[in-house]
């Protein structure tokens, strides 16, 4: 039992090359905020009027979110290069 959950949850032989998963998971969250950002200040800019309370909610989740995972994606690949060092 001991080999089954050294084998399969134990630590990796990382190679740098694997620090690349966490940069570009960022790269596409972050591309993913700016389109979000873009669309909801063109929305907003454009409806100015007829903005519902429900929508900003919305709009701010989805902008917070994906602001969240690129900065988190960022750390995490941040601390796999620091630890190959």
């Amino acid at each position: 039992m001991n080999n089954f959950m050294e084998s399969y949850f134990g630590p990796l032989n990382l190679k740098p090359e694997y620090c690349l998963y966490f940069y570009y998971v960022s790269v596409v969250f972050f591309i993913m905020f700016a389109l979000s950002s873009l669309g909801f200040l063109a929305y907003v800019m454009k409806n100015f009027k007829k903005v519902k309370a429900d929508y900003l909610v919305n709009s701010i989740s989805l902008l917070l979110s994906t602001f969240i995972s690129y900065f988190a994606n960022r750390v995490l690949y941040t601390m796999c290069l620091t630890n190959l060092k």
